[in-house]
């Protein structure tokens, strides 16, 4: 086999292999799915066969593109890694039965081969079992024996569970007691940070900036933070086949960090356009997750925020009204797909109110009002102070947009009964006193709420970080009185 993605299909079960399949076709890299095909059907072949089935010839140029190909397909083997990391461990019961059978020659090409794709993924526990049967068995080519004997593969699997605990423990201590972290802690991350193992040295990177950003760490926001935030996420996309991506959590968490790191200094469009890489990402390989990621919940709320800002009685060029579409479709399999007993009754009112969000933009204001409505009757009972400006805004926006005047009077009165006047995001009260006053002159001409409302335009004229919201009150203005 000369193909390392050959050994990788010859070491998967057919099952699986199947799965990757339809992964591939669903998202769009037909390529790489025929390739697969293809190999499981003809698995022991060589690379000029693959070329002609692949592109129709075996030329040097045609190679070339295999091997490329090849590579692009190992890459999106993360689905598996992330889904099923003891996707190899099979093969440990068929070398142990070969062993049994006395079947050297195949033997020894299945520990082989098996071996390179385990080294790939650097599966560590795999390759510990393998190092162990090798060790107990004569039939071993004596060369490879050597070989596979002399190894870190302990000590590398060692450092990351080390990695993964000290991580859970200071954040998790963080959390409870506000305890920060100390320099003697940070430099078992920092140690790590040139490992001879790739999944070490990411691991080591996403647990140090994840504790720095848990902890509100001052070094955080430096420079070279953002520098390392970048560079793992590129690494991590890149080594996307390493076993360690079954650790979704820890991995994505570098998202929610570029996030929280840019929101301070990329203009919208920048920050626009890495929420949408993030969205894209989730919706490439995370579609049926029951976790709801704190970096896909920002990028989604802040994507939609200025989406509402910029198009909210606005025209909606005919591009992006496909990609706000397929947004809401996306938060509504979050809202149908997560697990909100262990995320929790905050988590969902807010991604639904995102959702709702979605859904005024999509033109289906009625829908969105009597999503909200509904969340703030079955959550009467619970606390979530924080969220109420957040829901109001867009109940009284979708109200708006569905023309309904008197019910966003009325909504403007539930908001101050429940506020009491503290308010935890003050453009969403700008915004929200503005449209009830838009409202009120709708209803009936008054000079009290015109004076009320060239208050609230004033204000916003004269902070130059919400021009944006000031120009979404003049389009209403413009278009209801």
């Amino acid at each position: 086999m000369e193909l390392l993605i050959q050994k990788v299909c010859n070491s998967c079960q057919t099952e699986l292999l199947g799965l990757f399949h339809d992964f591939l076709i669903q998202n769009n890299h037909e390529l790489s799915a025929t390739l697969i095909k293809t190999i499981q059907t003809n698995p022991y072949e060589n690379i000029q066969f693959y070329s002609d089935k692949i592109y129709n010839n075996n030329s040097k140029e045609s190679i070339k593109k295999l091997n490329q190909l090849a590579h692009h397909t190992l890459k999106l083997f993360s689905f598996i890694s992330q889904n099923f990391p003891s996707f190899l461990w099979h093969n440990i019961q068929e070398i142990e039965w070969l062993i049994f059978k006395n079947n050297k020659k195949t033997l020894n090409d299945k520990i082989k081969y098996v071996k390179e794709v385990a080294d790939k993924f650097e599966n560590y526990q795999l390759l510990i079992q393998l190092t162990r049967i090798i060790k107990q068995q004569v039939g071993i080519e004596k060369s490879f024996a050597n070989s596979i004997l002399k190894n870190d593969y302990l000590k590398y699997l060692n450092e990351i569970e080390h990695l993964l605990y000290l991580q859970n423990k200071i954040i998790k201590e963080n959390t409870s007691s506000k305890k920060g972290v100390t320099s003697s802690e940070l430099k078992q991350f920092t140690s790590l940070f040139n490992s001879t193992s790739k999944s070490v040295e990411i691991l080591a990177k996403q647990s140090y900036l994840n504790v720095l950003s848990t902890c509100n760490h001052s070094d955080f926001y430096n420079k070279n933070t953002l520098e390392l935030i970048n560079h793992t996420i590129k690494e991590t996309e890149k080594y996307g086949y390493l076993i360690i991506a079954q650790y979704t959590e820890k991995l994505m968490s570098l998202d929610y960090m570029l996030v929280k790191h840019t929101r301070l200094t990329l203009d919208e469009k920048e920050m626009n356009k890495a929420c949408s890489l993030i969205i894209k990402k989730w919706q490439n390989y995370f579609p049926t997750d029951s976790k709801l990621d704190i970096g896909l919940t920002m990028a989604i709320s802040i994507k939609g925020s200025y989406y509402i800002t910029n198009y909210y009685f606005n025209t909606i060029p005919k591009k992006l009204k496909l990609e706000i579409s397929d947004v809401s479709d996306f938060t509504n399999q979050l809202i149908k797909n997560t697990d909100w007993k262990t995320e929790g009754h905050l988590k969902y009112i807010n991604i639904c109110n995102v959702h709702a969000l979605y859904l005024i933009l999509n033109k289906k204001a009625n829908k969105a009002s009597n999503l909200i409505e509904k969340i703030l009757h079955e959550y009467q009972q619970k606390q979530f102070n924080k969220l109420y400006d957040g829901i109001f805004v867009v109940l009284i926006m979708a109200y708006f947009q569905d023309e309904k005047y008197e019910d966003t009077v009325d909504t403007f009165n539930r908001y101050k009964k429940v506020t009491k006047g503290e308010v935890s995001v003050k453009e969403n009260d700008l915004i929200i006193r503005a449209l009830y006053y838009i409202a009120q002159l709708k209803l009936k001409k008054s000079k009290q709420y015109s004076d009320k409302l060239s208050l609230i335009i004033k204000e916003l004229s004269e902070n130059k970080l919400m021009e944006n919201n000031l120009k979404l009150i003049e389009r209403v203005q413009a278009a209801i009185l």
